[in-house]
């Protein structure tokens, strides 16, 4: 049997086809199977023709008679139309209409995807569970229907792969996803699904855009060099006499101090990176541009610094939710406290837009950033980008 493909008829405007009001019934009962009122479709008042109304009757009176469906008639003038259809036997009725039921079809799904996949890390199984489990209840997971056995198994492989990635790992994404997958664009074309499984699975925030939960595991197209200004040697490389210099991926953790470090300031943007650099950094300061969501290199790199410094950094972003987010991350992935730099509520009342209200997802705000975070997600909020300020020095 094949499952038709018209679906339930709109409950404003019912359709005039007898199948598509038979195929409504069996809808609304997949939808709710557990629904405890009577699954009823009414007929609409109007036909385009009486042979139009005739022909829909026809097919009704024969699935009633095959004991599917009954049918109610009007009263008074009406009595010899019908108005409205109820669902009398499921099993019946699908056995009329040739259609498959879609429990059915869902385990199908479910059993031949389970015979595509193998993954080994538990999350992946954790992924190939919970798209079975919402095949059954009619569910999407991750954007996958049951119609898509063939690219949901791709998935399952290909995050199976990126769970499994070595934190040593410093290849681009399509290489990675190359040498790993077998081709180069598997991850990039996943990216959506898999950023919305690591946030369902809490293995990212849920604040993260797509791009910056693949940063954070490392998955870019190729990893950009960190950009740092201040008295530190990278190699046998002295950055303390330059603007700023780039330290290659594979030189992120190899960062040294040549001198005293009075501060220590994270960027978001390049333009307020630059002005910084140029405007307000005072001998000994540190500063280092995160670029935007900060890789897995830029992380390496700031892990290097919080070894040998020590004392708390500062960051400098936008007043938004990709901002505050940005922050929260860093709070969480240092070892060191963060705290906020010209990045407050007031600043943001003065000179900000008005926004709605964001919600941040997650209880563990460190205390410098709970006034900000309070703001955020409050009735006032304004958010504001960060180019709007002048660069100022950090205490």
């Amino acid at each position: 049997m094949v499952r038709a493909s018209v679906s339930g008829p709109d409950a404003a405007q019912p359709s005039s086809d007898g199948r598509s009001v038979l195929n409504g019934l069996l809808d609304k009962l997949e939808r709710q199977p557990d629904r405890a009122r009577r699954i009823q479709e009414r007929l609409p008042e109007a036909f385009a023709s009486a042979e139009a109304r005739a022909a829909c009757r026809a097919i009704l009176e024969d699935a009633a008679r095959a004991g599917a469906v009954e049918l109610v008639t009007g009263r008074g003038e009406t009595r010899h139309l019908v108005e409205r259809v109820f669902l009398a036997n499921p099993d019946a009725l699908y056995l009329f209409l040739g259609r498959t039921p879609a429990a059915q079809l869902a385990a199908e799904a479910g059993a031949t995807l389970r015979a595509q996949s193998s993954p080994s890390s538990p999350h992946a199984v954790q992924a190939l569970e919970e798209i079975v489990r919402g095949w059954t209840e009619g569910r999407r997971p991750f954007g996958f229907g049951r119609d898509d056995v063939g690219r949901a198994a791709r998935f399952i492989a290909v995050l199976d792969a990126v769970l499994k990635r070595e934190p040593t790992d410093r290849s681009d994404m399509r290489t990675f996803s190359r040498l790993r997958t077998g081709n180069s664009k598997y991850v990039e074309e996943l990216a959506r699904p898999i950023a919305d499984f690591m946030r369902w699975a809490a293995l990212a925030d849920q604040t993260l855009r797509d791009d910056d939960v693949l940063k954070s595991m490392g998955l870019e197209k190729f990893p950009q060099p960190v950009l740092l200004a201040g008295p530190i040697r990278v190699r046998d490389a002295d950055f303390s006499g330059l603007v700023y210099g780039g330290a290659a991926p594979e030189d992120a953790a190899n960062i040294v101090p040549v001198g005293p470090v009075r501060s220590v300031l994270t960027i978001e943007n390049f333009a307020s990176f630059n002005r910084h650099v140029r405007e307000a950094k005072r001998p000994g300061d540190l500063v280092i541009y995160t670029g935007g969501f900060p890789s897995r290199t830029v992380i390496a790199a700031l892990e290097a610094i919080a070894s040998w410094n020590g004392g708390p950094f500062h960051h400098w972003g936008d007043i938004d939710r990709g901002g505050i987010g940005i922050a929260l991350h860093l709070c969480r992935t240092l070892r060191v406290p963060v705290l906020p730099h010209l990045m407050d509520a007031d600043t943001a009342r003065r000179r900000g837009t008005l926004g709605s209200p964001i919600a941040l997802g997650q209880a563990d705000i460190p205390e410098a950033w709970a006034s900000l975070a309070d703001f955020l997600c409050g009735p006032e909020c304004r958010f504001l980008e960060q180019e709007e300020i002048d660069p100022a020095r950090p205490p």
